[in-house]
Parts: C-alpha cells; structure tokens; sequence
C-alpha cells in the first residue's frame, strides 16, 4: 500500500473522481459530509485538516481519511467539520477496510474518534420503528467488522422516504400517527385566523435568514445550558459557506416559514443529488404556542418531495417529534479507531477503562460519565485554544 497526506487545497481532480466513486459503491457514504465538497469547505475555515489517501499496488486510490487534528500534542484525530458532521468514517472500497489503522497512523494519529458511522443493513429488526439498538452491529453490518473499530455506542437516524410521492409517505404516516397530523393542520390554520398568512420557501436565498436561525440557536444553548458550538467563528464561516455552495454534490438548503414576512422558523441542511439532510433548526419564540417547529417539518418534506428530493435524512435524537416523519430508521455507530502504534494501545486501554465505567450500574457516576465524555468531546472538537477550551470545560463541569 501506499499512503500520503495532503491538505484540503491539495485535493487533486483525481483523488476528487476515485474518491466520489467509492462514495457512489458503497451506500454506507451517500450522506452530504462524505463528500470532498463538504471537507474542502472545512478546510476553508480550519487550518488543521489532513487527508489520507491510501492507493493500491496498482496506484489506484482505494481509501479516504479525512481528519480534523488536535493541537497541543493530543494526536487524537476527529471527523472533519467536527462536532457537525453527523455522518462520519473511513472512506475506503470494498475489500480494504482494514488499511483504516494504519492510515491513520500515517497521519500521526494515535486515535480516531468517530461519531456517526452508518451502519449498512437490510435487517428489518434494525429498520422499523420497534428496532432494538441492543442488537449486535456485528450481527447487522458483518463488513463494519474489517474497519478494526472499538464500537462504544449505538442510536439511529430518522429517515423519510418520499421516493414513493409526497401523496403515499404522508397518508402512510397519517395513519400511524393520526392524532399528530390531525394537530398540525389545526395549528396552522389557528396561526394563519390569529396571527397572519403562514408562507414556507425552500431553498430561501436569505443570508439574513440563515443569521437568524444561528442566532436563535445560540440563544437555545444558552437556555439549556449545552456548549455553544456556534461561538467560535470558525463554525459560522463553515455554515456560510455551505449556504453558498450550490453544486449537484453539495448544496446548502435554507427552508423557511414565515408568518406575514416576519421569521417564524427556519431549517438550514445539505443536499447531495437526491438527498436532503437536515441539518440545524430552531424557531422565533414569540410564536411558541404554534408549534412552529411542527408546522415547518410537515411543510418542508412537501417541498423537498416536489424539489426531487427522494430521500430525507432527518439524523440522529429528538426522536419525540422525528418519530412522526420517519418511513425507517438507519442504524449509526460511534466509537474509537486506534492507530497501528503505543500511543493508540495507551490510547485504547484509556478509552476502555472509561467506557467501562460509563457502562457499569453506579447510577449517578455512570450517567455523569457519560455526559462528560460527550461535553468534553464537542468542546475539545469546536474549540481551538487552550483558553476557550479550559472555560468551556469548566463550564460542563459546573453544569454537570
């Protein structure tokens, strides 16, 4: 094998075809964040960003590892766009997953954190709306195996299939879900008879309305408390960017509701051919009682279904409101990959030692070991000095 490491701004045309084409053979990477658009619009606003590409005897590309690096002697690597890259892996063909260990290592990296790997299955029991997350990914997705990873997690993304026609998804979750369909339609007409004519745009060009959902989204984090990932501005100059990229393999997708002009809700995502992932939400609070976040869900898979959309990725938690949109659920990982070297075996021993305690029945102690290691994780990820780090770690530890 033969590896080398290159920056965002080094990605040749080549690497650009072998990379897209791994991409289109394996269904584990269609979600937008697998593209190289995505990682060289991160590598517009990072300076830490490195990919390694892995060819064959034959000097064909063969793998992608693209990874966000942490400063001060860390060697712990990240996905790129980390914490907002929902979906995130190794990017390698068919038969070389186990080249992942030793790619990284190539990079100096003493330890790949992932967040989001998808899990490849046709296991009804995985699919549906009753899927048990206890099930054995090995079980699910045999090939996840030759990736060499430490699984330490497991959830599963909402997606909605429209392939079939607005008309066909919508009856078939109506019939599920009666009551919550039944509640949407009342709550956009009482909004329209109380407060004034509700318009939904997909695709809004408005820059100011993408500000506006950044800044109602701040104020959410704020509220509850959570690490503010949209502070430093590194994350914001990502999502403009993002915004402004409108290409058939990465496009940003600003879709609004709007009550008499005025800003009720906003959803900002990414799409790749035929696909839509939701990316970030939130609504203007004056409106509250509308359920605004409700009326512009419902709304905006129409919009997309008649945009071509044929498949919308919802992601990963809330699964209060996301259950009531979801034709089926895609089972996603995260985990460790350990470099091919002390620093990862050290590295490992750490991690188990950790995921042991966060697994074992102390109560308190494993729930507040658990929600460490996920604060910890996005501030270390979003923060790049050591000041903004140490503030915001003491802040998770007052909030723990």
């Amino acid at each position: 094998m033969q590896f080398e490491v290159v920056s965002p701004e080094e990605i040749s045309p080549e690497m650009v075809v072998a990379w897209r084409k791994i991409c289109h053979d394996n269904t584990r990477y269609v979600s937008p964040y697998f593209t190289p658009d995505f990682v060289s619009i991160a590598g517009q606003v990072r300076s830490d960003i490195k990919i390694v590409v892995a060819r064959n005897e034959a000097g064909v590309i063969v793998g992608i590892l693209p990874v966000q690096m942490s400063g001060m002697g860390l060697r712990l690597a990240r996905p790129v766009g980390a914490p907002f890259s929902d979906y995130n892996g190794p990017i390698l063909e068919a038969g070389y997953e186990h080249i992942a260990g030793e790619m990284l290592s190539y990079v100096k990296g003493a330890a790949y954190s992932f967040s989001g790997m998808p899990v490849v299955t046709d296991s009804a029991d995985a699919l549906n709306a009753d899927a048990d997350l206890a099930i054995d990914i090995s079980k699910l997705d045999p090939e996840l195996l030759k990736f060499g990873l430490s699984i330490r997690g497991k959830a599963r993304a909402f997606i909605a299939d429209l392939s079939v026609g607005y008309d066909a998804y919508l009856e078939s979750r109506r019939s599920e879900y009666p009551k919550h369909f039944k509640k949407s339609r009342r709550l956009w007409r009482q909004a329209e008879k109380e407060v004034g004519k509700l318009e939904l745009v997909f695709h809004d060009p408005s820059e100011e309305a993408l500000d506006q959902l950044i800044e109602w989204k701040r104020e959410q984090f704020q509220r509850t408390g959570l690490h503010d990932v949209l502070s430093p501005d590194w994350t914001r100059q990502m999502l403009h960017k993002c915004f402004q990229s409108q290409t058939p393999h990465l496009a940003g997708v600003l879709t609004t509701l709007r009550c008499d002009g005025k800003l009720m809700a906003a959803e900002f995502g990414l799409r790749t051919d035929n696909l839509l992932h939701g990316w970030i939400s939130a609504y203007n609070p004056e409106y509250h009682t509308y359920s605004p976040g409700m009326l512009l869900q419902t709304r905006l898979l129409e919009a997309a279904c008649h945009e071509g959309i044929q498949t919308a990725d919802l992601g990963v938690g809330a699964e209060h409101y996301k259950k009531y949109y979801a034709s089926r659920y895609m089972p996603v990982c995260n985990g460790v990959l350990l470099g091919n070297s002390l620093g990862g075996a050290v590295r490992g021993i750490g991690g188990e030692v950790w995921n042991n305690l966060e697994e074992a029945s102390l109560g308190p102690i494993s729930e507040i070991a658990v929600k460490l290691r996920r604060r910890l994780d996005v501030i270390l990820a979003t923060e790049q000095t050591m000041t903004s780090r140490k503030d915001g770690i003491m802040r998770a530890l007052r909030n723990s």
